[in-house]
């Protein structure tokens, strides 16, 4: 029987792409926080205290017990696909920190009516480069290609195959081989 641990870092990484969701999070976040600014000006220290963080930094920052996994599974997966989601999350970072600073300078001359205009483009701009992540994380590609119940189905079949292969494991552990 595969570990508690196992299992749930087979639900918390996707493992087509060996990226967690979980990491998008963050983005979510401050892109919603500026979208919502205009009517809610409090929210502007919590904007202005957001910083990028890396899949790797974020990670070490969770207590998640399979955070670890989330880790190693980065460590593992294709190159080729890491330096694409690594690319896109870099466009993402300098996309919210550019728009953290312009949210700063609007503030300070003063242009209220501008700053409603700025964080609609910007929450506009930055949810569809957040997309081609999630698509990433999602698909292990920039586009999506499966409809929700292939997808269902195809991560339903690599859950059981990872759960007959840590059941070998576990077997092949316990006779002494």
């Amino acid at each position: 029987m595969p570990s508690s641990d196992l299992v749930a870092a087979a639900n918390y990484i996707n493992p087509l792409s060996g990226l967690a969701n979980d990491y998008l999070n963050g983005f979510n976040e401050i892109i919603t926080l500026i979208e919502m600014l205009p009517e809610m000006p409090d929210l502007v220290t919590d904007i202005q205290a957001w910083r990028p963080k890396s899949y790797r930094a974020y990670f070490d920052d969770q207590v998640h017990p399979t955070a670890k996994s989330a880790q190693i599974a980065y460590d593992r997966m294709n190159p080729k696909l890491r330096q694409d989601f690594d690319a896109v999350v870099a466009e993402l970072d300098r996309l919210a920190t550019g728009t953290v600073a312009a949210i700063r300078h609007q503030l300070k001359q003063d242009k209220a009516p501008e700053l409603a205009d700025l964080c609609a483009r910007a929450g506009q701009a930055m949810r569809k480069i957040l997309k081609l992540a999630s698509n990433i994380v999602n698909y292990a590609s920039p586009r999506e290609r499966e409809d929700e119940s292939t997808r269902a189905r195809r991560i339903a079949a690599m859950r059981a195959a990872l759960a007959t292969q840590s059941a070998r494991a576990a077997l092949h552990a316990g006779s002494g081989r």
